[in-house]
């Protein structure tokens, strides 16, 4: 789950089952959920999950919160390394550097895939949004989406890797006032589960295109789960 700031994305994952939050961002410093010590180090990231994973507790979800605060974690491991001040000069630079991150990434989603298929836990990744530019191919025109705030091929990699990809936002609409186009809106917030020229979305499920910013529901939705039979 990923969108604008302050929307809700950690009070969703505080509502799934028996959540335990890894990360230390200030959005779950008002909610009552257990954190997972402090990891400043990524190798302190890789035992918090092992223990998750090896030791005997009750938890059921894991709250990532949030890719974007562990990231810098990892390029920061992988400067010490080579003992140089940014990733773009480690391992000899040339983007040398984002290529070991994306390779520490997909080590890491192999150990969440054994959170979920040895541990029966639901694992929740929480982003933040970024816009960005997309050129887009098909039609040959360029318009602002949002995207997950990572390194793009970063990002693609946990698009692929999860059954979701939820875009967190207000409801927001369009609204004709003479020549020019404004937006209203109400606090209304919402779960955006399908792909929009605006903003990346995707689920494996055939969940409604739009669905309340709710545990509950994002849960019931996938239980009626209406994808095609192969």
């Amino acid at each position: 789950i990923y969108g604008i700031p302050g929307v809700g994305k950690s009070s969703f994952g505080a509502q799934a089952p028996s959540p335990i939050f890894l990360g230390s961002e200030e959005g779950t410093n008002n909610l009552d959920v257990t954190r997972l010590p402090p990891t400043p180090k990524w190798v302190d990231v890789e035992a918090a999950v092992n223990e998750l994973l090896t030791e005997k507790h009750d938890y059921k979800t894991l709250v990532v919160d949030s890719l974007d605060w562990l990231e810098p974690v990892l390029h920061q491991s992988i400067c010490d390394k080579y003992n140089v001040k940014t990733i773009e000069l480690a391992a000899g630079g040339y983007g040398k550097g984002y290529v070991e991150a994306v390779n520490e990434w997909i080590k890491f989603t192999k150990l969440i895939s054994q959170l979920r298929d040895k541990r029966d836990m639901n694992v929740v990744f929480i982003a933040h949004a970024e816009i960005i530019k997309f050129s887009d191919p098909s039609n040959q025109s360029d318009y602002d989406r949002y995207s997950l705030k990572l390194y793009k091929k970063s990002a693609a990699k946990f698009r692929e890797f999860v059954d979701s990809v939820l875009f967190a936002n207000y409801d927001v609409l369009p609204k004709k006032d003479g020549t020019k186009t404004k937006a209203y809106g109400d606090d209304a917030r919402y779960l955006f589960t399908s792909f929009k020229p605006g903003f990346e979305a995707k689920n494996r499920f055939g969940i409604p295109d739009k669905i309340p910013l709710s545990w509950d529901d994002y849960a019931r939705e996938t239980e009626n789960d209406r994808s095609a039979s192969p």
